[in-house]
């Protein structure tokens, strides 16, 4: 039995056909981006700061942002160019994406890429990314540690048995993020695990148990915190994948995977 919710959908707008509606969709996103490079560039750090998430303030404190400023030399670019822009999602669920360069007054430019999401209907900057001189600088959350990390997973999976079991996802719709509640409904997300529900799933003690990682959690490009990992259960082994964004200086469910398999 195996189900994984996709995440990150919606709105993308792409080609040349659309380019007009594309510039227009994303004009308010690149004007973020653009005032937050050119606070930088009048030495006004706490200005563009301002212009970032919660989440971004969460992992980079100001005096970090500074140094990512220096290390950087943003100070010292002129301008900016977005070649790729794109929207997922809608309204303060949505999250934008910027990707191309940034030009220095020598005449040189390095790749760069942004993700933005919505605070109060307006856009602020999530995360960065830079490279340069092959050398990649982000701007970002980090994971948190094995021991926080085993009790975030262990409790969505402990949401999800028990939704489950009571075959009602009220409390489970409760409790992931709230950008992907504003993009399911709590229907729709019962729908898509009917089959666990259909099977009359037990889970015992699962409240009890602990899970193993495979491997070290990572953070995507796009700020997303992914993890799998499994229970050594009999006679079903359990194995799931989650993803979680920042909201409100916490980690917040935006994606889960759950399968049951025979046990060798």
């Amino acid at each position: 039995m195996r189900t994984f919710l996709k995440i990150l959908g919606g709105l993308v707008v792409l080609g040349g056909a659309t380019a007009g509606l594309v510039f227009w969709l994303t004009s308010g996103m690149t004007d973020t981006a653009n005032a937050f490079f050119e606070k930088i560039r009048s030495g006004d750090n706490k200005g563009a700061y301002e212009l970032t998430s919660t989440g971004f303030q969460s992992a980079t404190a100001l005096p970090a942002f500074d140094t990512f400023v220096a290390k950087n030399k943003l100070k010292e670019t002129t301008s900016q160019s977005w070649s790729n822009r794109k929207i997922e999602g809608a309204g303060d669920a949505a999250i934008g994406t910027l990707v191309g360069s940034i030009q220095d007054a020598k005449g040189g430019s390095v790749p760069a890429r942004m993700q933005l999401t919505k605070r109060n209907g307006k856009w602020v900057v999530h995360f960065i990314r830079i490279n340069t001189g092959g050398a990649t600088s982000t701007t970002a959350a980090k994971v948190p540690d094995q021991a926080k990390l085993i009790s975030l997973v262990h409790k969505a999976n402990t949401q999800f048995t028990s939704a489950v079991e009571a075959k009602s996802f009220k409390g489970f719709h409760a409790f992931i993020s709230d950008r992907w509640r504003k993009q399911i409904s709590e229907e729709k997300l019962a729908k898509a695990f009917e089959a666990f529900i259909k099977r009359d799933a037990k889970f015992g003690n699962f409240a009890k148990l602990t899970p193993a990682l495979n491997g070290p959690a990572k953070i995507d490009n796009n700020g997303v915190l992914r993890v799998t990992g499994s229970y050594d259960t009999k006679p079903m082994r359990i194995e799931f994948r989650q993803s979680y964004i920042q909201e409100n200086d916490a980690w917040k469910l935006f994606g889960f995977g759950f399968d049951m398999k025979k046990a060798q």
